[in-house]
């Protein structure tokens, strides 16, 4: 029995012995891994705002939403994410500051960093510019303060440019000319100045930092309704009146036959010169080198520098340029240009013929040409004037043979479009196209903007103007969409936003729209 006892008790103390050696614990490996949230580094340390750098770590996660980073009390915007690094953009920030990493409740850091300070360059302001028209004003700036007084209401509001027009549609000029006459009577007012118009304007706008632009009529010489100008009139201290201008006019088609387009009492027409001879050419750049040598702006804005319109110029020496122009013969002049069907009276419906075409494209190489010959003229004097050229927005406009696209564009659907027709584009030959978006609707002048920087293919700088004369337009809104949108904002003009009160208006817009660049200026 005892033997029994000892056998059972030694098992017992054999299996206990088992036992307990199955529950001795096991030695890990190695030592335990942490899954906290720890950061390592910054790279680099310091760098101004903007900039990537690159954070190092451990336990980030593969989540970009559970991250935040913060400099200071400033949130980064977070690049790239991995379980060890982690790229983040500099926030806005000076200073030295500390850097932690957040996810969820874990906040790891900080990690010191020291903002680099960079002098970033104001936004530079674009041109805001006032049209001042002679005809409309010119009893208005009769005198020095007046001038004054108005270009310190228009720098108030937001202006920093001007347009001064010293060539009204009239064709005498307000400045000291050896070869023109001066004007001193227009829209019903005679005002003598023993002063130069044009010089004052130029010291004035010097001692308020404004840009300059003067505006020029090209082929204008007279007005019919008034038959007032060179192209009516003698003028005793000047060759270049009636005299000499008397058969350099354009010659227009119509109903009842060829008639002197200064013959018309139409309020549409203006007693064009006839771009084709060249005397009218010599006339010009006669004039562009003048005012070019003798003044200092900052551009020349080429006015009515074109036909009309479709009527005209039906003169034997257009019909000789043409012919040599297009290789062709003229058997039945102008009626193979077009011809009016029996009984029609109104000069604008007419039936095109067989050079139609190749006439609409002839007259845009004109316009062309004087364009390049103009450019070259500035440029050899001063390189640093702008070229400047207006035009209707509401191209393609075949009548007045203004072909404002660059000549590399081809897009046309146009059943008068010659073959040739696209090479006259003339936007190669401008540093500044002012685009007259003069519609009643803010979505008009976009889409005017939209299509102008599109057909001029970004070779001159394209500037949104609008009229202030339509009171239908919002005219802060317009102001804001040309200046956010285009290379500049030009408003014509002066008369029209004193009679509408639009002063206010154009201040807001312009404000807005240099808020929204960045551009700072005070006025």
């Amino acid at each position: 029995m005892n033997n029994k006892i000892l056998l059972f008790l030694a098992a017992l103390m054999v299996m206990t012995g088992v036992v307990a050696c199955k529950e001795e614990p096991i030695e890990p490996d190695g030592p335990e891994q942490s899954t906290a949230l720890k950061v390592l580094a910054i790279d680099p340390t310091s760098a101004p705002v903007g900039e990537k750098v690159v954070i190092t770590g451990e336990n980030f996660g593969s989540n970009p939403m559970g991250i935040k980073v913060t400099f200071g009390e400033a949130a980064a915007q977070l690049v790239t994410l991995s379980e060890t690094s982690m790229t983040v953009i500099v926030p806005k920030g000076e200073g030295d500051v500390e850097v932690y990493v957040s996810k969820g409740e874990e906040k790891a850091g900080p990690l010191a960093f020291t903002y680099e300070y960079v002098e970033v360059p104001p936004v530079p302001a674009k041109p805001v510019v006032l049209w001042i028209d002679a005809e409309a004003n010119f009893y208005r700036l009769r005198s020095k303060s007046n001038i004054k007084g108005f270009l310190d209401k228009a720098q108030e509001n937001g202006f920093n440019a001007f347009v001064v027009d010293v060539k009204p549609v009239q064709g005498d000029v307000l400045y000291n000319s050896s070869f023109l006459p001066k004007c001193t009577y227009l829209a019903g007012n005679q005002v003598d100045r023993d002063w130069d118009y044009l010089q004052f304007f130029l010291d004035e706008a010097h001692k308020r930092n404004m840009r300059v632009t003067v505006s020029t009529t090209i082929m204008t010489m007279g007005l019919p309704q008034s038959q007032t100008g060179p192209g009516y009139q003698e003028y005793p201290d000047s060759e270049y009146d009636i005299n000499y201008w008397d058969d350099k006019f354009c010659i227009e088609h119509l109903p009842e036959g060829l008639v002197d387009i200064r013959e018309s009492r139409a309020w549409d027409v203006f007693a064009f010169l006839n771009p084709v001879l060249p005397e009218v050419h010599d006339y010009v750049m006669r004039m562009v080198t003048e005012l070019v040598t003798n003044y200092d702006f900052d551009g020349y804005i080429l006015d009515y520098c074109r036909y009309m319109n479709m009527n005209s110029d039906f003169s034997e020496a257009s019909k000789k340029a043409f012919e040599e122009y297009a290789g062709v013969t003229c058997t039945d002049f102008p009626n193979d240009i077009y011809y009016y069907a029996e009984g029609v009276t109104d000069k604008t419906q007419y039936t095109p013929a067989k050079y139609y075409n190749q006439w609409v494209e002839w007259r845009a190489s004109v316009i062309q040409g004087y364009v390049k010959d103009i450019r070259e003229t500035i440029k050899a004097i001063k390189p640093e004037v702008d070229v400047e050229y207006w035009a209707a927005a509401w191209w393609p406009l075949p009548h007045t043979g203004q072909n404002w696209t660059s000549y590399t564009y081809t897009n046309y659907s146009y059943w008068w479009k010659s073959a040739n027709y696209p090479s006259t584009g003339f936007a190669e030959y401008l540093d500044i196209f002012q685009l007259g978006a003069y519609y009643d609707t803010v979505g008009d002048v976009t889409n005017a903007i939209t299509r102008a920087k599109s057909i001029t293919k970004g070779v001159c700088d394209v500037f949104g103007t609008i009229s202030a004369a339509s009171t239908l337009i919002d005219l802060e809104k317009a102001c804001y969409t040309c200046l956010k949108n285009s290379d500049g904002l030009m408003v014509f003009e002066l008369s029209h936003i004193i009679n509408n009160q639009a002063w206010s208006k154009i201040k807001a817009g312009v404000k807005k729209a240099e808020t929204e660049l960045g551009i700072e200026r005070e006025y």
